[in-house]
């Protein structure tokens, strides 16, 4: 038996663009932006719910575009900084003779006293001047 299916291509707009229909995500997207627009104070109850009620049966996109058109736009939110690396020119020079001369104790005595821990100390203070600075930059 074969069934004869309703053409299914999409509805041309106004503009001559195809209007697609919507899935339950695109709903929920305006749905949420009502409800935090009715949080603003921007909705009364009454045109929350007429809202809410044309939302949850709306079927194509520009269906919603209406709801949500006289509500200002949605902020974008602010890009997250980068994060500058560890290991920058400003921080090398404090690092670089703690490491030689723990290589130098490395290849020399082993298992003598470690005198590089004072170089390793002196080097430390500026080196946590330098680290707090650049986050407070």
């Amino acid at each position: 038996m074969v069934v004869a299916m309703a053409d299914s291509s999409p509805v041309p707009q106004s503009g001559g663009q195809p209007e697609y229909r919507i899935g339950d995500a695109e709903r929920e997207v305006v749905v949420e932006r009502l409800q935090a627009a009715f949080g603003e104070g921007r909705l009364d109850a009454g045109e929350l719910e007429e809202r809410l009620e044309i939302a949850y049966g709306a079927k194509t996109r520009s269906d919603l575009v209406a709801l949500e058109a006289d509500l200002p736009p949605v902020p974008m939110p602010a890009p997250p900084r980068q994060r500058e690396p560890f290991l920058t020119p400003d921080v090398l020079p404090f690092l670089m003779p703690p490491m030689i001369c723990t290589i130098i104790y490395l290849i020399t005595n082993a298992g003598g006293y470690f005198w590089p821990v004072w170089v390793w100390l002196g080097c430390s203070v500026p080196l946590a001047f330098v680290l707090v600075g650049r986050r407070n930059r």
